[in-house]
């Protein structure tokens, strides 16, 4: 009975949808290309291989701040009103870390030994909704890490206290903030993290 109701607003909510999407295909909504899209179906004056070109940017003439043509000229520095001091050098290591190809190729593991939380998404198995999507056309290039998540997406933050194996009935290594906290000797928690990415260079 109860899996009966249940099959029963499952295929409503699908009826739903799919005249939803009929309707949208009819009046040419934007939405409605989705789920079989081209990039040449894209097309305007800013697109550019099938990715929207942002207009320029303007200088201030007073900071140099870059900003899009619609921000306020107050937005920066007030007109000049307001004059920060110039950045210091960074430091020697610090710049030779920035400029080294492998630190640079390996940011995202670096980053992460130093991670406190992890993030976790819930995934949509309807059929109605794709799967979490990674926007593969984006993956591997320069610059930020980019993914699209559909659905609820969370922190983890673990216990500060490793956990105990229940097979073994062990204490679990310590990872991520309990490395900081549960190791008491410094040398104990410079080899755990040490080994946490043994193929990052020291």
């Amino acid at each position: 009975m109860v899996r009966d109701t249940q099959d029963e607003e499952e295929n409503e909510t699908s009826r739903q949808r799919e005249r939803i999407r009929r309707s949208t295909v009819r009046r040419g909504h934007a939405l409605a290309n989705q789920a079989n899209f081209r990039v040449s179906m894209l097309s305007g004056p800013n697109i550019v291989n099938g990715r929207l070109r942002l207009p320029r940017t303007t200088v201030c003439l007073h900071c140099n701040a870059w900003k899009w043509p619609a921000e306020s000229k107050n937005a920066c520095c007030l007109k000049g009103a307001v004059q920060l001091p110039p950045l210091k050098p960074a430091p020697p290591r610090l710049l030779q870390l920035y400029e080294a190809a492998e630190f640079r190729r390996q940011i995202r593991a670096y980053n992460q030994v130093f991670a406190f939380t992890s993030i976790g998404a819930s995934c949509s198995n309807r059929s109605a909704f794709r799967d979490v999507n990674q926007d593969e056309s984006v993956a591997g290039q320069h610059g930020v890490y980019t993914y699209r998540i559909q659905g609820a997406m969370g922190h983890y933050l673990g216990s500060l206290l490793p956990r105990i194996d229940r097979f073994t009935n062990e204490p679990v290594p310590p990872k991520f903030a309990q490395i900081y906290i549960v190791d008491p000797e410094m040398q104990q928690r410079a080899e755990r993290r040490r080994g946490i990415f043994a193929d990052l260079e020291s």
